[in-house]
């Protein structure tokens, strides 16, 4: 009861006229309603969508409620059916393809796939999907679209003979050469000292050559050696007979000297200055930059500034939470596990209204209601219509609790409101919908609908007293 209370208050709150329709409360709304009742935004910014009844506009490209894939224009409309906003078609980026409002990964679709086209014409059940470019060496695109990957025992890059039934390698992985059959052979052990050599040859009778990887260098006929300290790649000098570094490792950069030094905590790139110190000029993921230092934010915390105002030169003001927490308002991420009685993985908190809301419950148990944003426990017998329920939608006329996505293999057939198996119509769980051929009083539920991998078999017809009687069996053939 107390749950139902507080998530009731989050609705009336969030009503109010005390909620401020302007650019420092509302980020990229370009129209705003400022009716009667509620100050919220209707038109965000192009690449934004309003959410949360206009609270707050979101990228479209957003990982929870928007798509990663989508970067032109999209919609909410039915935010509360699919889970996430509408791509409008030409806004996929590269990598994906459009599919009826969705930006779906063609390498999802296709292991090994880069770049895609899907094609759907009218009244067809399935679009033509065609693959583009191909990931990597590892996989050969077809002349039908398609990826294939190399199947060579350790071989990197390969092509493909007669008709694609035939692997043939070009490339063996490092500490393997190709023999004389094509085949990938792994590096005497004799020629590799401490690992560091990975890569041989075969002149059709001997090993005639070692070479040692890019972290170490071989000097004449000796053993590898190893490169400077914190130097990625070498060559040797035989002028000199000295071994010279050619980059360094991540986050070190040459000095004068030619000595990869570091560029300091939390620094991803930097310069040299004339003193011969480190300059950072980018910082990691949970670091800011400030006068050329990186400085740590504080926990949980992805993006963040330094609080210039602070007497501490190194605090810092949060901007940005990781997954699962909010930023408060003291600017602090806390988890969204507790922000109410029941967990939710995923929240949001309106300076506005000064309240925080679930997204996304915790558990399998519970229900998202997203337009008063708590979470009901569905296996308690108040709550039993939502058994099956992902998100639900609180109806102020009826006062109850209506179901609007069902998860996985449940569905509101027919005149139903409540999310149900198949098998609680009798019928198989490989039916994907089903009709009802009887009447409401005298129903006979029949699978409309297999899954693609089943088909519908009619055994037997029977006519009595203009009652049809229909044996359906679906028959699964994968």
């Amino acid at each position: 009861m107390k749950v139902l209370i507080f998530f009731s208050l989050i609705f009336l709150f969030i009503s109010s006229k005390e909620l401020q329709c302007a650019d420092e409360k509302i980020a990229h709304c370009s129209k705003c309603n400022t009716g009667d009742d509620s100050d919220s935004c209707s038109i965000c910014e192009d690449k934004y969508f309003p959410i949360f009844n206009g609270l707050l506009c979101y990228p479209c490209n957003d990982s929870l409620y928007g798509q990663e894939g989508c970067i032109g224009k999209c919609n909410s409309t039915n935010l509360t059916y699919f889970r996430h906003a509408l791509c409008e078609e030409g806004g996929c980026k590269e990598g994906f393809y459009y599919e009826e409002g969705n930006c779906n990964n063609c390498s999802m679709r296709q292991n090994g796939c880069k770049k895609c086209t899907y094609k759907k014409q009218e009244n067809q059940a399935y679009g033509d999907f065609i693959c583009l470019e191909c990931e990597n060496s590892d996989y050969k695109l077809t002349d039908d679209g398609k990826c294939q990957l190399c199947s060579a025992y350790e071989c990197e890059e390969c092509h493909y003979e007669e008709n694609y039934a035939k692997t043939v390698c070009d490339k063996c992985y490092d500490g393997y050469y190709k023999d004389l059959n094509g085949q990938c052979k792994q590096c005497r052990t004799s020629y590799i000292d401490n690992g560091y050599c990975t890569i041989c040859s075969d002149n059709g009778t001997n090993y005639d050559s070692c070479f040692c990887d890019s972290s170490s260098v071989k000097i004449g006929d000796s053993n590898c050696t190893k490169c400077p300290a914190n130097c990625k790649q070498c060559k040797y000098d035989n002028k000199t007979n000295n071994i010279e570094c050619i980059s360094c490792y991540y986050s070190y950069i040459f000095n004068s000297n030619k000595d990869c030094i570091y560029c300091g905590d939390g620094c991803n790139s930097c310069t040299i200055d004339k003193s011969n110190n480190p300059i950072c000029t980018s910082c990691d993921n949970e670091y800011t930059l400030y006068e050329s230092s990186c400085y740590k934010c504080n926990d949980y915390c992805d993006k963040c500034q330094i609080n210039e105002s602070s007497k501490y030169k190194n605090e810092t003001i949060c901007k940005e939470c990781r997954n699962g927490y909010v930023l408060n308002e003291e600017k602090n991420c806390i988890s969204c596990n507790n922000i109410s009685d029941i967990k939710c993985s995923s929240c949001f908190y309106n300076e506005a209204t000064k309240i925080y809301g679930c997204l996304e419950c915790d558990s399998n148990n519970y229900d998202y209601i997203n337009n008063t944003y708590e979470c009901l426990d569905n296996s308690k017998k108040e709550y039993e219509n939502l058994k099956n329920c992902l998100t639900a939608f609180y109806n102020e006329k009826t006062k109850e609790y209506e179901c609007l996505e069902c998860t996985y293999n449940t569905k509101k057939y027919l005149n139903e409101s409540i999310c149900k198996y198949p098998s609680d119509f009798g019928l198989s769980n490989l039916c994907l919908d089903i009709k009802n051929l009887g009447t409401s009083q005298k129903p006979l539920y029949s699978c409309a609908v297999c899954r693609s991998d089943s088909v519908i078999l009619i055994t037997n017809i029977k006519d009595k007293k203009k009652i049809v009687i229909i044996e359906i069996v679906i028959f699964h053939y994968a």
